[in-house]
């Protein structure tokens, strides 16, 4: 699930902009469409949707995708111990 949240993350602007090349990491337009709609996270990273999971609670990302953003923000110094 992590590889295709990471991969509709890195084509989102070519989908937003309705650019063909949305399938340069291998996803179709309706792949991405597909995730959108069911990927609370990806979902709202569209702009002026708030996509809420149906329970009512946002669950908690999975670990490798924490391990993954806690990485980049230690590079760049934004989290120090």
């Amino acid at each position: 699930m992590i590889d295709i949240c990471e991969r509709v993350a890195e084509s989102l602007s070519a989908y937003l902009d309705d650019d063909e090349d949305t399938d340069e990491l291998g996803l179709d337009r309706a792949s991405m469409e597909a995730h959108l709609r069911v990927c609370t996270y990806c979902g709202a990273l569209r702009p002026g949707t708030q996509a809420k999971p149906k329970s009512g609670q946002v669950p908690a990302p999975p670990a490798r995708l924490w391990d993954s953003i806690e990485a980049t923000l230690r590079s760049e110094g934004l989290i120090r111990d």
